[in-house]
């Protein structure tokens, strides 16, 4: 009987959600499915690339060991057996180079890139990040487009009013800034509602004519007779003052002021007194037409506001179209948005086309992460997913949908993650027949930390901080459906402090919170060097504060979360040419190039009275050749002389610089390449620097899927501020947006009921993401969870509401835990949970399920290549020990293997240096992509400095440059018969072809070593002999695939470790 079937699961943080995927993956292997045929999205690519690892990891222990395999057994619920293994393993290592388990996102942008021609995407895009430094310069030279396009005075007039009233006054540095700033919400409305139509404020209330508001104010002021009277016989003056401020209000005709007015405010909501005083039916027969009059007149302002801005963003929208089609540049989210437009628009045929292309290739869907899909996500999704739930149930149309979420880790509803999707697609599925599970013990935390969480979030709905019924309503169901989190294991220690910091000294300047925070995470890395420490912020400046305050402390903490580059002093020498460049009398500048070892390297002149014509041949130079190419050469004579973080940081800059002539390059306006320019997008990028440090501060959202022995929670006085001043209404059913308009202020909001509805559904769903993201906070730790809270300062009459009642992580944490809510004098601890000195009884147990499933350290054997062979013939320990090793296996080969991986997709290092020499991830996950595992990270990230040591050396740096060159080919496989008839099979690691007139006339085999050798003569020539066979062989192969004389063919050997190249005498071949 078939074990396919609909499963949707609602998982809880650290219940084991990766284990799960990983069962379901090798449940369809053993069913008989294709694994080219299952599509397994994530939300991240280190999430896909876990996935992965532990379904070989998995099959290799129970291919090897006898007790793994009943584990296996266990686990899974499977019948297997060792030559089922070898099934499997003969079904999944041949589709290993192009498995579909990715992210969302990567999926989307194969799909769109099968019809790039009909989105309008640009053929091969340089991709980029929303929220980059080059988009915002990008969106900024489309305002300065469209603000050129604008000649008529009327409209240019129209277009300062509409940027004055939406700023509300607020100064700015220029009109595109201001510009910038206000329509930076609004442009991804935009993209889900791109209909002028859609954006409308509607009606409200009426206009009087001159005579009949002349009565009205008139009727307000003959009720002067009949205002109430306190007990005592004496006018009440709220009352009274009210009373006149209304009248004053509706006789300047101030309609902003009649409606904000108090006495009005009560009129509205029918409410019988005010200030203790009576509102008679004259009093009401006289405001009710002064409100409506008013609501008429303000409510004509914002459908002028609202209209305005459809009117401004279609005219954006077509600027930004043509800056990025000129630039060849797309965003990583426009193939998701251009494939859901484009479902939404088109006809049935070509849905079908699309669907029949993917379709054809999905059998079997796994969605991870589902809570977090976006709307238009869900537009590309749909039709898949119903057409696999249209079968029926999975066990008999052998095809499946595998849905997995836990809604309390909802926490991209910023980026369009839509929630409530996830209940959508668990009715959809229960109606096929679907299996739903909840996953309710936790498998990554001690129970210390879940007695916090628990006493935190199932008392979220008794606190004062909710504003509105929505919100209420929605958290108070929120916590309903959260089930009590249960520790795996009882026995686990743990420890959860919940302190204050002192309360600042108003003369200390600096930030006494961030300095004792800084203070306690050193002292607890120092007593626990080995254990993970993560310090978790909500704000990226916090995160900055902290990695600076940890390094003058001695503790080196990796910013993983990404800061720019800027303040490294190497970094700084180059921007201070780059000023001097741009200014050739920046003294300042001058000084500090003249003392660096720039100055050498750029041949700055000594004298001053020349730096005007040194600095205009360098602007020279940067226009022809880019930033990328000059500083290359800057950089390269400055290896010997950086330590491993300075040497980083300056290829990060290589990036950053690669980048700029990628976007800033290509435009034809002259300012985009101004050196200035560079400077200003490398102070305002945010670059990630992941380093072995056991401590790693990061934002919150970075954390997301990761865990920490210890986690620091230092930033949780940030007020929960509504996200954008547009009231969005969306169809109940659809979720398409109906009608978008310009939102009035909080205090009047309630004379538009419709307007007012659409605020707080919106508002109510961003606060319940807020109380996700908590929650993510505080279940990222194992072990330690240590939340620092500011002190809680007096004011007259008693405390501050901020961190007490107002609407911030640590008002919820101190009324959910009874924290007493006084003023706090001395730096205290409010509350704790389990054992201060867990650490050392703490073991290093794993930290997913099950207990007895240990995923193996695996190392790819060199050479090795999946092959079909008979089970029967070879067995299945034999040849997986031929693919797979364990740990104790060649540490030799298994760094050649790293380092190979990496070099091989070098292209013209002079003209594109790779991402992974600045982004550890980016190295991880090339090797994880070609099936190397990463899990020694420590061990992997030595062979992946070693490789970017080899490319800084400058003779393995100029035998990868151009040289005038026509291209490059990596891995180059080859097949030939030599005169005695022997064959001969390889690959070449790097072939090099010259051409004239189209054909090749010469070329050069490059060939990787990674033996560890000197660079003395001796050495050489011994290195040269080892491999001088080999090499004339692979140049023999490379001539006959290009059709030259052997002559006409080089080889080189490139020497990683020492960084140098050995030339091979090719005429004995």
């Amino acid at each position: 009987m078939t074990r396919v079937r609909h499963q949707v699961i609602r998982a809880s943080a650290g219940s084991g959600k990766t284990f799960r995927l990983a069962c379901q993956y090798l449940t369809l292997l053993h069913e008989g499915a294709d694994p080219r045929r299952i599509l397994a999205t994530t939300f991240t690519r280190a999430a896909a690339g876990e996935i992965r690892d532990r379904v070989l990891s998995w099959l290799v222990g129970a291919a090897n060991d006898e007790q793994a395999l009943a584990g296996l057994r266990s686990d899974t619920g499977l019948d297997l057996s060792r030559d089922d293994v070898e099934v499997l393993f003969d079904r999944l290592l041949p589709a290993l180079p192009g498995l579909p388990i990715g992210t969302i996102d990567a999926t989307f942008q194969r799909l769109a890139g099968m019809f790039a021609f009909e989105l309008g995407m640009p053929d091969d895009p340089v991709m980029l990040d929303e929220r980059s430094s080059l988009a915002d310069d990008l969106r900024q030279r489309s305002i300065e487009r469209l603000l050129a396009n604008y000649t008529d005075q009327e409209e240019i007039d129209t277009l300062g009013q509409w940027v004055r009233q939406l700023a509300s006054g607020a100064s700015r540095r220029s009109v595109t800034q201001a510009i910038l700033e206000v329509s930076a919400e609004m442009y991804d409305v935009w993209t889900q509602a791109p209909d002028a139509a859609l954006w409308s404020f509607g009606d409200y209330g009426h206009r009087l004519t001159d005579d009949r508001l002349n009565e009205a104010i008139d009727r307000l002021q003959s009720c002067h007779d009949i205002l109430p009277q306190t007990k005592a016989g004496k006018p009440n003056k709220l009352f009274s003052r009210a009373w006149q401020a209304l009248l004053d209000a509706a006789r300047a005709q101030e309609w902003l002021g009649v409606l904000g007015n108090g006495l009005a405010t009560k009129v509205r909501l029918r409410e019988p007194t005010f200030s203790r005083g009576d509102i008679t039916p004259e009093f009401v027969a006289a405001i009710r037409p002064l409100i409506d009059h008013a609501l008429a007149h303000i409510s004509e302002a914002y459908a002028w506001r609202t209209s305005a801005s459809a009117h401004f963003l279609e005219r954006f929208a077509e600027a930004w179209r043509e800056i990025t089609a000129e630039q060849g540049v797309a965003f990583y989210s426009e193939p998701t948005r251009l494939l859901g437009q484009r479902i939404r628009q088109s006809t049935a045929d070509w849905i079908t086309d699309l669907y029949f292309r993917l379709d054809g290739q999905v059998t079997h869907l796994m969605l991870d992460e589902f809570q977090d899909t976006s709307r238009e996500q869900w537009d590309v999704l749909q039709p898949l997913v119903e057409e696999l739930l249209a079968h029926g149930r999975a066990e008999e149309s052998g095809r499946s949908l595998f849905c997995v979420g836990d809604t309390k880790q909802a926490i991209y509803g910023w980026r369009g993650g839509d929630v409530r999707l996830f209940d959508e697609v668990a009715e959809m599925a229960d109606r096929a027949g679907s299996r739903s599970e909840s996953l309710g013990r936790i498998y990554r935390c001690a129970q210390p930390v879940l007695d916090a969480v628990n006493d935190v979030f199932m008392h979220a709905s008794d606190v004062s901080i909710y504003q509105t019924d929505e919100e209420r309503e929605a958290v108070s169901d929120w916590v309903k459906k959260y089930p009590e989190h249960v520790a795996a294991r009882a026995d686990r220690p743990g420890y959860v402090t919940i302190r204050c910091t002192s309360p600042a000294d108003d003369d200390a300047g600096a930030d006494v919170h961030l300095d004792e925070v800084a203070r306690y995470v050193a002292n607890l890395h120092r007593g626990m060097p080995e254990r993970s420490v993560g310090v978790l912020v909500s704000r990226r400046v916090v995160a900055t504060d902290l990695i600076l305050a940890l390094r003058a402390l001695g503790v080196d903490a990796s910013d993983q979360g990404g800061v720019p580059i800027e303040g490294d002093s190497a970094v700084e020498a180059v921007l201070s040419v780059m000023r001097l460049a741009d200014h050739p009398g920046d003294e300042a500048a001058a000084f500090h190039v003249r003392n660096s070892p720039l100055a050498e390297v750029v041949r700055l002149p000594d004298d001053a009275r020349q730096l005007g014509s040194w600095a205009a041949r360098l602007r020279g130079v940067l226009l022809r050749e880019g930033f990328g190419r000059v500083l290359q050469r800057w950089i390269q004579p400055l290896a010997g002389q950086c330590d491993a973080r300075r040497w980083r940081r300056l290829t990060q800059l290589l990036v950053l610089a690669q980048q700029f002539d990628a976007v800033a390059g290509a435009q034809p306006e002259p300012p985009a390449l101004r050196p200035l320019a560079f400077v200003h997008h490398v102070r305002t990028t945010s670059v990630r620097d992941p380093s072995a440090s056991p401590v790693r501060v990061m934002t919150i959202h970075a954390s997301k899927g990761l865990e920490f022995d210890a986690v620091v929670l230092p930033d949780l006085e940030q007020t929960w501020r509504a996200r954008g001043g547009l009231a969005i209404d969306r169809d109940p059913e659809t979720h398409q947006i109906r009608r978008v308009a310009v939102s009035p202020s909080s205090d009047l909001r309630g004379y538009f009921p419709e307007i007012e509805a659409s605020v707080n559904a919106t508002n109510a769903v961003e606060l319940i993401e807020r109380l996700c993201l908590l929650y993510v906070a505080m279940t990222r730790a194992r072990y330690g969870l240590y939340v620092f809270l500011r002190p809680v300062a007096a004011i007259k009459g008693g405390v501050s509401k901020e961190g007490t009642r107002n609407r911030t992580h640590a008002s919820l944490i101190r009324q959910t835990l009874g924290i007493e809510l006084k003023a706090d004098d001395v730096a205290a601890e409010y509350r704790s949970y389990g054992e201060p000195d867990w650490h050392e009884r703490a073991g290093s147990e794993p930290v997913e399920p099950p207990p007895d499933c240990v995923p193996l350290r695996l190392t790819l054997a060199s050479g090795s290549a999946p092959t079909r062979q008979s089970a029967t013939a070879h067995g299945v320990v034999p040849r997986l020990a031929t693919i797979f090793q364990q740990d104790r296996a060649s540490e030799a080969t298994s760094r050649g293997d790293a380092v190979h991986t990496l070099l091989e997709g070098v292209g013209f290092l002079d003209e594109q240096i790779p991402a992974w020499c600045a982004d550890d991830e980016a190295a991880l996950e090339l090797l994880r992509d070609a099936g190397l595992p990463v899990d020694r990270h420590d061990r992997v990230m030595d062979w992946v400095r070693e490789a970017r040591s080899a490319l800084s050396a400058p003779p393995i740096a100029e035998a990868l440059s151009r040289r005038g060159a026509a291209e490059t080919r990596s891995e180059v496989p080859f097949a030939f018969r030599d005169d005695a008839g022997h064959l001969h099979t390889g690959r070449i690691d790097r072939l090099v072809v010259w051409q004239r007139g189209g054909r090749p006339v010469a070329a050069e085999v490059l060939d990787f070593k990674t033996d560890r050798v000197t660079d003395s003569e001796a050495d050489r020539a011994l290195t040269c002999d080892r491999h001088a066979e080999q090499v004339q062989r692979y140049v023999r192969a490379a001539a006959r695939v290009l059709g030259l004389d052997a002559s006409e063919v080089r080889g080189r050997l490139l020497m990683v470790h020492p960084g140098s190249v050995i030339g091979i005498d090719s005429s004995a071949g």
